[in-house]
């Protein structure tokens, strides 16, 4: 391990060529017009190089600074080891030789699953976080098995296999997590080891079960209560989808071909999310994941070089990939090393989830995928060339919301949560109007002002000192250009809403049925500002005349409450709300 954690010529060779792709683009990857293989992954190297001085004396765990989990701390050291293997698959795959880390993850896979050993990785239990950590090294065995199977001695292999077939024995919850006894039943397979036709059948069956149509999954099956549509559909479910296409082609072309067909179809509505920058909607949870946004586009592209019917325009996904991945290095989101931190634009931990672990953005190196295509293919010599989508309205059928496009930038309008699965923040994730290239939402820190609440693209009523939001919707409809939802911040106040896009932005309609005088507090979006004045004339809130009259107002949001700005400032219109049936309109001008 004493060679792993020097700074030699190699490191600094990583860095110099990493640095040199940026350099080209400063801070605007819009401009990008080519990338090579080594130039990607030059850029995924400077990830996880930082890495190295952590890396326990056996290499099976990686025990990062940071804050606590809701899982136990042994596992999460386990996680920030198999995590980079995201990355380190498809370039073994793709010919790099990366010798020292393959000897490595050699040398951890050998520990981590040897009960004898100091560094075991442990028993596992229901519903346990090891199994998530379980389908990056499935993957990077499927992907790689001469570097990380051949070699090992047969009582290794033995127990590697036996230690990732205890998936097979628990419970995984009824989501996105049918995927990792998927893949890990798949790999053991293609090694033949072990494995459980009866469970990989019982996912598959489970993951239809959440298929909703129009190429969209929600993250728990249709109709049930952990029903939400957000990013585990690209980086999650279409993903592992189009990993078992590939792999599983010879003994299941049906299912891998209908992943294919749920592909093509998805990817239509998902380029939209992308502003021509390269940054996708800031939508959901997870998004500490950061540029596993476009993962999706790195495994159809993959999926394609291996012969999988997936629909996919090879220059506009390798746009995509190529743009995001250089968006998020323009960003401050790592530490002076180099390490990714848990926050989105910076590093935050008031947006995080409870299972967000130290290395836990590690799996952002899931849109490194492509790197398994070899460098002699013409993906490479492909240009990354402009995202060059309409602007408009544009429905998206299979999620329930709307897009709007708007000079390469993309607005998601949302009815927010029918279904109340707990995370962390989950009405700041999922309940807003609007959520934006452009700005990222706030999260907030406490409900005893607006400044703490920082309710941005929200109706928020005041009642009793407290600030109350929409928290879930009793039904949400996508109209004709229009996006309906009805749902009660708190007892005795009902409210219908009605978001339409237009050419400015989009305009708020809501019926407030009140049996309590409070006040309401319509929010634009929190824009960056040191100052009210400073965030003048970036977004405008204004209460239209065919309503009650409001008065337009601005304030200060709590800092370090919003994703991509640690100071914002929120434009809004408040309005006094008397009993009975009142209708609100407000125009929100996003520019």
């Amino acid at each position: 391990m004493s060679g792993m954690k020097s700074k030699d010529d190699r490191v600094r060779d990583v860095k110099r060529r990493a640095t040199s792709v940026l350099d080209r683009f400063a801070s605007d990857a819009s401009g990008l017009d080519h990338m090579s293989r080594e130039e990607m992954a030059a850029i995924a190297e400077g990830y996880i190089n930082p890495l190295r001085p952590f890396f326990s004396d056996a290499c099976a765990r990686v025990s990062l600074p940071g804050a606590g989990v809701s899982y136990e701390l042994d596992t999460a050291s386990f996680e920030a080891f198999a995590r980079p293997l995201w990355a380190f698959a498809p370039m073994w795959a793709g010919g790099d030789e990366l010798a020292a880390y393959a000897e490595v993850y050699r040398s951890g896979l050998i520990a981590g699953t040897d009960p004898a050993h100091a560094e075991y990785w442990g028993e596992c239990r229901d519903y346990d976080q090891k199994f998530v950590e379980m389908a990056a090294i499935a993957y990077a065995l499927l992907l790689a098995p001469d570097i990380l199977w051949e070699p090992l001695p047969a009582d290794a292999q033995e127990r590697v296999a036996t230690w990732l077939g205890q998936v097979n024995r628990y419970e995984v919850w009824d989501n996105n997590w049918l995927f990792f006894p998927t893949l890990v039943n798949l790999a053991l397979r293609s090694l033949g080891m072990p494995w459980s036709p009866a469970v990989l059948k019982r996912c598959l069956d489970g993951i239809d079960a959440c298929y909703r149509g129009d190429g969209w999954y929600t993250d728990g099956p249709v109709g049930g209560p952990n029903a939400n549509t957000d990013y585990y559909n690209p980086f999650a479910f279409h993903f592992y989808g189009l990993v078992y296409a590939v792999f599983a082609r010879d003994v299941d072309l049906e299912r891998s071909e209908e992943f294919a067909r749920r592909a093509s179809a998805f990817e239509p509505d998902f380029r939209r999310w992308f502003s021509s920058r390269g940054e996708s909607i800031a939508y959901g949870r997870s998004l500490t994941y950061r540029f596993a946004q476009s993962a999706f586009y790195s495994m159809a592209l993959l999926a394609r070089a291996e012969g999988v019917p997936v629909d996919v325009d090879p220059v506009i996904a390798k746009g995509i990939v190529a743009r995001n991945i250089v968006a998020w290095a323009s960003l401050p989101c790592t530490d002076s090393s180099g390490a990714l931190q848990v926050g989105y634009h910076y590093p935050n931990l008031h947006m995080a989830e409870g299972y967000n672990a130290p290395g836990s953005p590690l799996w952002a190196c899931k849109a490194f995928a492509m790197l398994a295509i070899q460098s002699c293919d013409p993906i490479w010599e492909t240009p990354v060339s402009p995202l060059e989508l309409a602007d408009g309205v544009f429905p998206v059928v299979g999620g329930s919301m709307l897009v709007r496009r708007d000079r390469g930038e993309a607005t998601l309008y949302t009815g927010g949560r029918t279904r109340r699965r707990r995370f962390t923040h989950c009405e700041e994730k999922y309940c807003k109007f609007a959520y934006s290239t452009r700005w990222g939402f706030s999260v907030s820190v406490s409900s005893y002002s607006l400044k703490e609440a920082a309710p941005d693209s929200m109706l928020a009523f005041e009642v009793d000192g407290m600030i109350r939001v929409r928290s879930e919707s009793e039904f949400v409809r996508l109209l004709d250009g229009e996006l309906e939802s009805v749902w009660s911040p708190c007892s005795g106040v009902h409210v219908t809403t009605r978001i339409r896009p237009d050419a400015e932005g989009h305009v708020r309609t809501h019926v407030v049925e009140s049996s309590l005088v409070c006040r309401a507090f319509d929010c634009g979006f929190a824009v960056p500002a040191e100052s009210l004045e400073e965030a003048e004339g970036v977004c405008e809130v204004l209460p239209a005349e065919d309503g009650i009259q409001g008065e337009p107002f601005s304030f200060k949001a709590e800092p370090n409450t919003n994703l991509m700005a640690p100071k914002t400032a929120i434009h809004a219109v408040v309005y006094d709300i008397p009993v009975g049936i009142s209708r609100i309109v407000t125009k929100v001008r996003e520019r």
